[in-house]
């Protein structure tokens, strides 16, 4: 027995030490207080506060001349209100230290001059964090695999920080934190509407049949209930099993706003947009949001952006949208890479080195019933060493020691021209020689490049600051049916991105998930910021 009591008696004293060793130093006494108009200043001890080994505390209050910051002046009823609100920028976890700022808060004039010091902190700590998670997300984007081809940029976080001092920047280095292109503030707009939508009872609409006008069914008066719930028809109205004309043109509109072909025809993808409930909505929205804290670093002073899953392609110069041209991009099965990089060159007539998916899923199958197909696409096979073969001396159980090269000319996979820009995927923009497809709303139908539907306007403006460049010029390549390399002078940038949702004419947008990357994403690892 007297064992156990001295093994607790030791414990208890080794715990005890513990708790000792981890408070922080004390702050030096007698700390002299300074007024002002709108609070207090307190002197911040420098070997103090370097205990807390964070670099960027030390910077921030060495730049503010080792003295409190937010216990100066009255910004941070201001700021707290900013910190209670984080759930609009789609960040939908609130600290639980935070709630400590709050209660701090309340209490400020009461609070002695060491709790204000340690108060003080505490506000630099948060918008430490805020800034992490506002300005650069917090999603683990390698999660999605090499098709997601994006260096995220070493946050910038101590010159945003920084950039708080002195405090009269306070407002203006707030504007610098969200992201700045309009489509992350049209998504704050859809993320404030789709939470503001009642809390409403789901209704599936479980059918196999397309609902058209003037149709009677159960399945239509579900239709019309979520029509309703989306503010696509009066929520007034009774509800009848017929599809009426409004219901019909009420279809159409959400087609619209969907991406979908709007011909008022209720059918497979129509009903899986309208059986989307409000949540998936909101998570949808937030994940967009994410992405654009990492687009909106990238954007320069020229950018030519695709938005894969609008098939859409936009030419932006100080991020307003100059020219927009529809797209063909990537099947699921051969996705097109997001992924940023610089247009270096295009070409006119251009040749098409058959990349490898393509040779083993596509050419050898076809080429191995039937020789004749080389022929017929007006493809040459090099060997190792550059030379001919011909089909009937190909080796199909050899096909990876051959080059595979399509010809320029009408039937040439490519068209007339292709844009180029270094990627390890070996995709480009290009013309094709097959355009009807532009005219379907549902345009992933590439093998990972991407098709632009009017590529000889489009290369023009790329081109449009070399001199020697005219219609006569581009006549001239044309006709002699020769490649023809054309560098670019100035620096434009190519981003191949990725977002479903955003908010236009009073109401959210939302696209197809054609690549399965709107799934919840693991979040990034974060710096640990313990509170005082």
């Amino acid at each position: 027995m007297r064992f156990f009591f001295k093994i607790i008696f030791i414990a208890f004293w080794m715990l005890l030490f513990a708790c000792e060793t981890k408070k922080t130093t004390p702050i030096a006494q007698n700390l002299t207080v300074t007024k002002t108009n709108e609070g207090v200043v307190i002197p911040v001890d420098s070997v103090w506060l370097g205990q807390e080994k964070d670099s960027l505390l030390l910077d921030f209050y060495r730049k503010n001349q080792w003295k409190t910051y937010w216990t100066a002046f009255n910004c941070r009823t201001d700021f707290i209100e900013k910190l209670q609100k984080i759930h609009e920028e789609g960040i939908e976890d609130f600290p639980e230290e935070w709630n400590q700022i709050i209660v701090d808060e309340n209490q400020f004039h009461q609070l002695s001059t060491n709790d204000l010091l340690l108060y003080d902190i505490s506000l630099t700590k948060a918008l430490v964090t805020y800034i992490e998670k506002v300005k650069y997300g917090t999603t683990d984007w390698k999660s999605l695999g090499k098709n997601w081809d994006m260096v995220q940029p070493k946050p910038a976080i101590a010159s945003v920080l920084l950039g708080f001092i002195p405090s009269v920047q306070y407002e203006l280095q707030w504007q610098k934190i969200a992201p700045q292109y309009p489509v992350y503030a049209s998504l704050k707009e859809a993320l404030a509407y789709v939470k503001n939508l009642p809390e409403a009872k789901h209704y599936p609409i479980k059918t196999d049949q397309k609902l058209v006008l003037s149709d009677t069914s159960a399945s239509v008066v579900l239709l019309k209930k979520n029509l309703q719930y989306w503010n696509y028809l009066p929520k007034n109205d009774s509800i009848s099993s017929v599809l009426d004309t409004i219901t019909y043109q009420a279809i159409k509109l959400f087609q619209l706003h969907h991406g979908l072909g709007n011909d008022g025809v209720a059918g497979k993808r129509t009903l899986e947009a309208l059986n989307k409930t409000k949540e998936q909505r909101i998570q949808q929205i937030i994940l967009n949001m994410e992405r654009w804290r990492l687009f909106d670093t990238l954007l320069q002073e020229e950018d030519v952006v695709v938005n894969i899953p609008d098939f859409r392609l936009y030419m932006l110069k100080n991020r307003e949208i100059q020219k927009e041209y529809r797209v063909i991009v990537g099947k699921p099965s051969r996705k097109t890479p997001v992924l940023s990089s610089k247009i270096t060159h295009v070409v006119w007539n251009p040749t098409w080195t058959v990349p490898p998916t393509i040779l083993k899923e596509d050419v050898v199958p076809a080429a191995s019933k039937n020789r004749g197909y080389f022929a017929g696409k007006n493809i040459q096979i090099f060997d190792g060493q550059g030379n001919r073969v011909p089909p009937s001396e190909w080796n199909p159980s050899k096909f990876r020691s051959y080059r595979y090269v399509q010809s320029p000319g009408n039937s040439n996979s490519l068209g007339l021209v292709k844009i180029m820009f270094p990627n390890q995927h070996s995709v480009y923009l290009h013309d094709t020689n097959t355009r009807n497809a532009f005219g379907l709303d549902q345009r992933s139908l590439s093998s990972g490049c991407v098709r632009v539907q009017d590529p000889t306007e489009f290369t023009s403006y790329l081109l449009q600051d070399i001199a020697e460049w005219n219609q006569e010029k581009l006549e001239e390549i044309l006709a002699s049916g020769k490649t023809t390399q054309i560098n670019l002078k100035r620096q434009i940038q190519v981003h191949l991105w990725y977002w479903t949702a955003w908010m236009q004419d009073g109401k959210p947008q939302f696209r197809d998930d054609i690549y399965g990357w709107d799934r919840p994403l693991p979040k990034k690892e974060t710096t640990k910021r313990a509170f005082l």
